[in-house]
């Protein structure tokens, strides 16, 4: 085994540990996860992994929105391998949902560990930043984004074997290069990977520039391994690539984003409260006018204490480069309070494209991460200056404590310690006011320092002392924290029995007006948002921004949306009439209102009383009803049109009319008929092919190349 390796074991090991210890509640399935994983993550996952068990590929959702394009959502999980792997045994669970979250924490800490070696070629301070990086405030604060950690996972891989695959041009780092950027880009949040490709895109030039200057014998070979990694990236991201390119004139937020959308909840300046004192963050709105999920950066007062003291020493070119980036990501995380996310809306293909500024957060830790990380060398090879270095983290944790515990008393501040012993932790952190958290927090702070203070005076090896409290600190503050953030009050065992009482595979539905079908009620607590998903049960409504480009035409006429949805999912219309710009909508039942475009088109019908539609089978792929009727009839479909709908007639290929803005409309002779709308995408089951099998293979090749290089 060559040298070192034992060491990597050892430390992946104590990181994994951490990360047990730090989302314990999560990894021993004891609590389940909160917020947005449970409301939109989990019901899409588990969508997506039934539909891949029951060999359909999921290009469509038939139960939200009038249906959707299921696999052009950048968030639903239908590009994700873990999905892929989960639907091998059956469905996503809510213990798959906590599994899937821990094991990316874990690998993000394992990257950042990596990519820290790669800088510092210090095993403390890779370690230290691996823990701190895991147990950060994005990881515990975004914990409800599940691609957010996903995005977070997987960036440090993605620039480790960038830089690898650059600096030494071999293959099988040009695979797991372009693998990880496909995970990340397939799994993650867009924003994080249009930033990334960015990153990547200057560290080409740069590096480029090097070897132009020093190793231009290398020149060659440099394009080609680029180009073969971002070959082999285009291969793997086949099913996204063509998901999007089918839907992007399709769906409603392929256009750039108001100016005051994509600066909404930045990580605001107040935010970097959270530095020292991360639960504050959790308690007053009005103070940090951000989401606390986006309020969060904390990571460590050890680490912090070192990013301050690096800027003591002289630094060289990539130190300078990594300061720099690091202060414009935070100054672009701040939103509106900096013209920096403005400049970038103005002035940066595709940053008018999403959200939350805070987003770049994650970018500025990973820079303070490595610069930080940096000066723990020096700390960590010289025992003099690491002495000096511990006795002012001494002062820095002393000092925070003291300077919270007068703020938080001065204003009111109090510990309800009884309501701990009554009602347990997780309700006494939910009662934690602002200045409540400073004092608890402080407490705690004042603790560890008291601890640190009787270590110096016992003269341990400072090195072991910085070790052991980044991981105190790093633990502490992710428990009292994920409370909040993390973890609901639910046991997971109960999320798991009260989803078995919901249907497996996908059941025919009654053919019932749709407002019997809304996607926040009629479900047991914890679920309350895209019920009818999880129900299998087609709506009209979804816990989801992600909608077809027409949805919103119908959604924001009140007055007409309200007579569409008292009829069934499928009926036969009784009056027709033409409209040119806006409906206005009429009281009569089961009315379709045609563009203008239509008026000679439409062929003549007769309305039945006693005609009947049922539903025969119903499935993301394959719908078919059967209709009888004395009289010829317009049949009506509520499900958003598109082209991977084709349409038939007792087996013989029909067309459809768009009514009432999205729906699709087929004229029925009278009799008894069967109409099946069928989803057909050739295009993209190519493509899904094409990225299953360059997993497969590029998976094989990358550990055979490794395995011949060791």
């Amino acid at each position: 085994m060559p040298a070192g390796r034992p060491h990597v074991l050892k430390d992946l090991t104590v990181l994994l540990l951490m990360c047990a210890i730090g989302y314990a509640q999560v990894i021993l399935m004891q609590n389940a996860l909160k917020f947005d994983v449970i409301d939109q993550y989990f019901p899409w996952r588990r969508f997506a992994a039934e539909c891949y068990h029951n060999i359909i590929i999921p290009f469509w959702n038939p139960y939200q929105h009038f249906g959707y394009a299921f696999t052009a959502d950048p968030q639903s999980g239908a590009w994700y391998p873990f999905v892929w792997l989960c639907s091998l045994f059956g469905s996503y669970s809510v213990y798959a949902n906590q599994l899937e979250f821990f094991i990316h924490v874990f690998i993000g800490g394992a990257g950042i560990y990596f990519l820290t070696r790669h800088f510092t070629n210090c095993r403390k301070s890779s370690l230290a930043a691996g823990a701190v990086y895991m147990l950060s405030g994005f990881f515990i604060g975004n914990a409800q984004h599940l691609t957010y950690i996903i995005s977070g996972a997987w960036f440090p891989w993605v620039i480790y074997f960038f830089l690898k695959m650059s600096n030494r041009l071999r293959w099988s780092e040009a695979l797991l290069f372009s693998l990880f950027l496909f995970l990340m880009t397939a799994g993650g949040y867009p924003a994080f990977t249009i930033i990334t490709a960015y990153i990547l895109i200057f560290l080409f030039l740069y590096k480029l520039s090097t070897v132009f200057k020093s190793r231009k014998s290398d020149l060659w070979k440099f394009f080609r391994i680029n180009f073969f990694a971002f070959v082999m990236l285009s291969l793997l991201s086949s099913f996204v690539i063509v998901s999007l390119w089918q839907n992007v004139n399709l769906i409603a937020k392929s256009s750039a984003l108001p100016l005051k959308v994509a600066q909404f909840n930045p990580f605001s300046p107040q935010s970097l409260i959270s530095l020292l004192w991360p639960l504050v963050t959790t308690t007053d709105y009005s103070f940090f006018i951000t989401d606390m999920s986006m309020a969060n950066m904390h990571c460590g007062l050890v680490l912090f204490a070192a990013l301050l003291f690096s800027f003591t020493q002289k630094k060289n070119k990539r130190e300078w480069l990594l300061l720099a980036a690091g202060i414009f990501f935070l100054l672009a995380s701040f939103g509106e309070y900096t013209p920096v996310r403005k400049w970038l809306y103005d002035f940066v293909p595709m940053m008018d494209l999403f959200r939350f500024p805070s987003i770049f957060r994650l970018f500025a830790l990973v820079c303070f991460l490595l610069i930080g990380a940096q000066y723990l060398k020096k700390i960590f090879a010289d025992e003099v200056l690491a002495k000096k270095f511990v006795r002012w983290v001494f002062l820095l944790m002393f000092s925070v404590s003291i300077i919270g515990l007068i703020l938080s008393a001065m204003n009111g501040g109090t510990i309800q310690w009884k309501n701990w012993s009554a009602n347990g932790f997780y309700d006494f952190i939910q009662k934690q006011g602002f200045f409540d958290a400073m004092m608890f927090q402080s407490i705690l702070l004042m603790t560890m320092s008291m601890l640190m203070g009787v270590f110096i005076l016992m003269r341990k090896n400072p090195s072991t002392i910085l070790i052991a409290f980044v991981f105190t600190e790093m633990i502490l503050a992710a428990q009292i924290n994920a409370p909040k953030t993390v973890y609901s009050e639910f046991r997971t065992s109960y999320l798991d029995e009260t989803l078995a009482e919901l249907p497996e595979g996908f059941p025919v539905p009654e053919n019932l007006p749709s407002k019997s079908f809304s996607d926040s009620t009629g479900f047991k607590t914890p679920f309350w948002r895209n019920l009818s998903l999880l129900r299998k049960q087609p709506g009209f409504d979804g816990y989801n921004s992600f909608r077809m480009l027409y949805y919103d035409s119908l959604a924001d006429n009140h007055s007409l949306l309200n007579k569409v949805l008292k009829n069934p999912v499928a009926f036969n219309a009784s009056t027709v009439s033409f409209y040119s710009g806006s409906i206005s909508s009429t009281d009569e039942k089961n009315h379709l209102y045609f563009h203008d475009s239509l008026k000679n088109k439409i062929p003549s019908f007769q309305f039945d009383n006693s005609a009947s539609i049922r539903f025969t089978h119903f499935s993301p792929d394959r719908m078919v009803m059967e209709t009888q009727s004395s009289f010829p009839q317009l049949v009506t479909l509520m499900q958003h049109f598109h082209p991977y709908w084709k349409v038939s007639a007792d087996n013989v290929p029909a067309s459809y009319f768009i009514s009432n803005y999205l729906m699709m409309t087929v004229p029925v002779m009278e009799g008894k008929h069967e109409i099946t709308f069928e989803v057909k995408n050739p295009a993209g089951v190519i493509a899904c092919w094409v990225s299953l099998i360059s997993l497969i293979v590029v998976v094989i090749a990358a550990i055979l190349l490794m395995a011949k290089r060791l």
